[in-house]
């Protein structure tokens, strides 16, 4: 048994893992790390000393080659996402920073005014005419079209029973404008399921909505040092909020900004400023909460701007503090996202217009992550924080070698992204949970780094699974979840240490075991908002894909979306009737999935589209 196995309670303690992995760490990048830095990590990691390992510091960046600067920062980024039982702050002191930090922001952004500035004036002005060219006419008609309701909870549902169904039950959460706009607009627009929501309130005899004055924030977890604040929106909400989304990056992506495939090209734009020094990478605080009523008004037309207030409610309260906040939407709120690369987008534009840059000059957005040419960085440093906007200094790469965006990190063109342990849920879990767990630790840390970088790491975790497994690791193929098994190609596989081959069968199939997550299933009686939602889920067919044009797509068609949505069982209490026939038959009930409630189960999987025969040894 090792440490982080309790013996007696077959639990895995996440505390002894995470030091271990640190050791484990530490001694494959020991010739590419500075003897001090070696000496001050080691140090920290044999004493288990939280305060010593975050005060590790990469220093400065341009002082490294890159492969010594990718070791570095993983050795000091390991735990970034990670908090040990006995951290530098205690949950505790983690909320009461963060709600402090966003209480003072908000004190920040009401007494603050857009400065009647010549040249913030010249900003506002084009942010504005590229706003109204992007979002073009206004219709009420496009949102109803687009709208369907969020999966995670919303006021009135926690997230244990969030669903298509609980969505209609009654009384249906929204402000007094959102049931207005349901009853006046989605209600025209599709006439059974508001009819079906009516007909619930009145078999259940309670009010058909609950007017809701107030949202109420909550945070979660960022990093080690921070939380996040969201806030569920009302089931309306939700509706209307999620429509409005996709409509503007319906009109983002008919100006050739397609937000969908946009990460990527981010990566690729990082990776191009990192050599060449001509592209800045600007990351912002609190982006979303800094994007107030006052900047939507300045910059987006006003039909858009009163359609976007419509899915907001500006009271909240955070853990007990209420306040009317001038933040036009925070994360939660489901256009919060494409509402913000909307925004810093039109500014963007209009600054590079103001430099005097052609239509050809890079600039791009996705949320908060901003890319454009350093010739603009001393107006945006300028004319970001007079809109209210704060650039995070820390995360902005305007000089030297170093670019990251959207989770692509590059130096001198070489991709230096660390590998982040995730963090724990709880001190210590059972052990197929924690089979689990370190399935994805190794699956994330081989997307980081090769196994002959890290083989005293790779074998510490292949080691962990076995003592939990009984001397026996699961290997699945690359496109399963990274929670199933360890992953292998046909390039990796004899690498992780399996004394046996992958075989074909006489039908040509691999045959192997994987871990499967299955969800506490729950009876589910109403029916017709599932059909509803399959009548009218479609989605236009890229045709950009290969698969597209092969099978004869053009623009405009359109498919359906097949989703598994329930599970039909045998009754439970055994029940049974006969037919017409005289044949004894038993009914089936229908079950629905509870979202993130169930356990990890053992199954066999069988697949064709896999690797050869491949001997899996790990070189001793």
């Amino acid at each position: 048994m090792t440490q982080f196995v309790q013996k007696h309670e077959r639990q895995f303690v996440f505390d002894d893992f995470a030091w271990k992995l640190a050791k484990s760490l530490l001694e494959d990048f020991k010739p590419f790390v500075s003897c001090s830095f070696y000496d001050a990590a080691y140090e920290a990691f044999a004493s288990c000393n939280v305060e010593r390992l975050r005060a590790l510091a990469c220093g400065d960046v341009d002082s490294y080659e890159p492969y010594h600067l990718k070791t570095t920062r993983q050795i000091c980024d390991l735990f970034k996402k990670f908090s040990f039982s006995q951290d530098l702050r205690t949950p505790g002191q983690l909320r009461d920073d963060s709600v402090k930090k966003f209480t003072d922001n908000q004190a920040r952004l009401q007494n603050f005014l857009i400065p009647d500035d010549k040249l913030v004036r010249a900003i506002v002005f084009g942010a504005r005419g590229y706003a109204d060219q992007i979002l073009g006419d206004f219709s009420h008609l496009e949102i109803c079209e687009k709208a369907t309701f969020g999966k995670k909870s919303s006021v009135g549902i926690p997230m244990r029973y969030a669903c298509e169904s609980a969505r209609y039950e009654a009384p249906i959460t929204g402000s007094r404008d959102q049931i207005t706009w349901f009853d006046k607009y989605y209600g025209v627009w599709n006439r059974p399921a508001h009819g079906y929501a009516q007909a619930r309130a009145v078999l259940l005899k309670k009010p058909p909505y609950r007017e809701i004055s107030s949202l109420e924030a909550v945070l979660v977890d960022k990093t080690w040092k921070s939380l996040r604040m969201i806030m569920p929106n009302t089931t309306i909400g939700t509706l209307y909020s999620g429509g409005l989304g996709k409509v503007i990056e319906d009109r983002l992506r008919s100006h050739n900004y397609d937000i969908r495939h946009l990460q990527p090209v981010h990566g690729e734009l990082a990776r191009f400023g990192s050599i060449t020094g001509s592209l800045v990478t600007a990351d912002q605080s609190m982006a979303s909460d800094n994007i107030t009523v006052q900047l939507i008004d300045a910059i987006l037309p006003r039909p858009w701007a009163s359609a976007l207030k419509l899915g907001r409610i500006s009271e909240m309260s955070l853990y007990g503090q209420k306040l009317d906040s001038p933040t036009f939407a925070t994360m939660g709120i489901g256009f919060t996202f494409p509402l913000q690369t909307l925004v810093f987008l039109c500014i963007l534009l209009s600054i590079r217009d103001e430099c005097g840059l052609d239509e050809h000059t890079v600039v791009s957005v996705f949320g908060d992550d901003l890319i454009y040419d350093e010739r603009m960085h001393e107006i945006v440093s300028t004319c970001f924080p007079a809109l209210g906007l704060v650039l995070n200094m820390d995360k902005t790469y305007a000089t030297g070698n170093f670019r990251e965006s959207c989770g692509f990190d590059y130096y001198r063109g070489i991709d230096v992204r660390p590998f982040h342990l995730g963090r724990a849920t709880g001190l210590s879990v059972g052990k197929r949970r924690a089979e689990a767990y370190l399935y994805v630790v190794v699956n994330s840390l081989m997307r980081r780094w090769n196994a002959y970088e890290v083989p005293s790491t790779l074998k510490f975790l292949l080691d962990s699974i076995r003592e939990i497994r009984g001397n026996e690791v699961l290997l699945v193929p690359t496109d399963y979840p990274d929670t199933s098994g360890v992953k292998a190609s046909p390039y990796s596989a004899y690498l992780f240490g399996l004394d046996r081959k992958i075989k074909k069968d006489l039908h040509g199939t691999f045959k192997f075991r994987f871990l499967s997550f299955e969800t506490d299933l729950r009876p589910e009686v109403r029916h017709d908002p599932y059909l509803f939602t399959s009548l009218r889920r479609k989605s236009s067919v890229d045709v950009s894909f290969p698969w597209a044009r092969v099978h004869g797509y053009k623009v405009g068609d359109v498919l359906r979306e097949k989703e598994a949505v329930f599970t039909d069982l045998p009754d439970p209490e055994g029940r049974s009737f006969r037919s017409s026939s005289g044949k004894r038959l038993r009914p089936q009930l229908t079950f629905i999935s509870e979202q993130d409630r169930g356990r990890f189960r053992e199954r066999p999987g069988v697949t064709s589209n896999w690797t050869p025969e491949i001997k899996t040894k790990l070189p001793s």
